[in-house]
Formats: structure tokens, sequence, C-alpha cells
């Protein structure tokens, strides 16, 4: 019995030597992809095209607005000459108008959805495959994401920067090509 319990400390011992000596050469470090998302150069222009969009929606909603207003004040100020039955079509009309107005705010919306949807997927497809190459490259074993939870990560571990930089590199790469 006494071989056995000693035979077992020191599998221990050396269990925890092995895990704690290989502990030591795992590599890590931590990227905060929402910053290099929110920071590198194609996810600002994205943001300035979402930003572009969302005006040129407003601003049409803005006159839609306008008109039924003008078109309610107007069914107001006229009830009296209109008659009844005129009238009652005329709030018909502004109904089925308002119906149409809601619509359109829907769609805007989920256009707007949409739009940032496919632009964030297309930019973390971006960052996961320069995360992967710069892993490689530098023989990480480990990477976590700080929005994911991590407590504390020393500033010496955190690539954020330097995939951010990869990034726009590329980016202004690209957009000189286009030129």
């Amino acid at each position: 019995m006494r071989k056995w319990v000693v035979l077992s400390a020191l599998i221990a011992i050396v269990v925890f030597v092995v895990t704690s000596v290989r502990a030591e050469e795992l590599r890590i470090a931590v990227i905060d992809v929402n910053r290099v998302l929110n920071e590198c150069a194609e996810g600002k222009a994205a943001k300035e095209k979402m930003k572009d969009r969302y005006k040129e929606l407003q601003s049409k909603l803005e006159k839609e607005q306008d008109k039924l207003k003008k078109f309610k004040e107007e069914i107001d100020k006229n009830k009296i000459v209109l008659g009844e039955e005129k009238v009652k079509e005329k709030e018909a009309e502004f109904r089925k108008k308002m119906e149409e107005f809601r619509k359109l705010v829907a769609e805007s919306e989920k256009e707007m959805r949409d739009r940032e949807s496919t632009y964030t997927k297309e930019i973390l497809k971006k960052i996961r495959k320069k995360v992967d190459a710069y892993v490689k490259e530098n023989g990480i074993d480990l990477v976590l994401d700080v929005s994911g939870g991590v407590v504390y990560a020393k500033d010496s571990l955190d690539i954020s920067d330097k995939i951010k930089e990869i990034l726009d590199r590329e980016y202004r790469e690209n957009a000189n090509k286009g030129k």
C-alpha cells in the first residue's frame, strides 16, 4: 500500500513538473478585436460609408415625413370645405401613406443593420486571416480576445496594434491599386 502511495506521489510530481515546464514554453498573445475592427482604416472607411448612407436615408425619411405632415394639415384645414365623404377618403389615403412610411422606415433600418453586418463580417474575416498569419510567423500558441473575458494581460502580449498596422498597410496598398 505504501509503495502505491509513494508511486502515486512520484507520478503527480513528475506530471506537475512536466506541465509547469510546458506552460513556460506556451506563447500567449491577446488582441482586442473590437478595437482593431473600429480603428483600422477599413473599419473607419466602412463607418464613413454607413454614416453617409444613414444621412441619405434620414434625409429621404424626413422629406416623406414632411409630405405626410402637410397632407394631414391640408385635410384638417379643409374639413369643412371638403365634406364628410371626401374627408373620410382623404383620411383613408393618409392612413395608407402612413403605413407606407412605416414600411419605408423599417426597410431603412433593416438596410442599415444588413450593411453593418456585412461590413463587420468582411473585416472580421480579414482580421482572422492576419491573426492566423501573425501567429504562425511569430510562433504564438494561443491568442485570447480581451473582450471575451480576459481580466488582465501584459501590454507586451497585446498584438492589436500589430494586426491593425498589417490591415492598414494592406488597405492602403489595395486603395492605391484602385487609383
